[in-house]
């Protein structure tokens, strides 16, 4: 991660004292760096003040290399999870419908998620509403029925086709 990517009030997960927890992050902060004996000066340094939400005590973090991923709450377990896209959100409950469905685990490869992250998103830009019945319609509903639903939709067809190519290859 980079320290422009860091917002004040997010959560994070950060590694502390061995355990990776989340930790909210208060403000930014300006610290001594390193002493440059040859200037006689102090360079100065960005770092940052949080929460350890677990425990409550305060964490100071020297660099933006120490966040992990930022988090959000669940609602329903109450428990700190990665955030996530609204796309990436629709391409799990996909695949997992998908799974269910056919009743077998499929793989998924980092380029799979990316191209199915890219057509969902054109499919909620096009209108596409990313309602339970919807995603089981595309994920295990008859072939006819999702072309006469969805052929409005951008992103639908090309939803279809790595759709598809994930079943083929989890068949195997």
């Amino acid at each position: 991660m980079n320290k422009d990517q860091v917002k004040e009030g997010s959560v994070y997960a950060v590694k502390v004292s061995g355990a990776v927890v989340p930790v909210r992050i208060d403000n930014a902060y300006e610290r001594l760096g390193r002493f440059n004996s040859f200037k006689r000066t102090h360079a100065t340094a960005m770092g940052w003040k949080g929460t350890n939400l677990l425990t409550g005590r305060e964490v100071r973090i020297r660099s933006a290399a120490k966040l992990r991923h930022e988090l959000e709450k669940d609602t329903t377990s109450q428990r700190w999870v990665l955030k996530r896209s609204e796309e990436r959100k629709v391409a799990l409950a996909l695949v997992k419908c998908m799974n269910n469905a056919n009743g077998c685990r499929f793989k998924t490869t980092k380029e799979d998620w990316q191209e199915l992250d890219a057509a969902v998103a054109r499919m909620l830009k096009a209108g596409f509403q990313a309602t339970e019945d919807n995603v089981k319609l595309i994920a295990d509903g008859d072939e006819d029925e999702r072309e006469e639903a969805f052929k409005a939709i951008d992103g639908f067809n090309e939803t279809n086709v790595i759709m598809g190519r994930i079943f083929q290859r989890g068949a195997q």
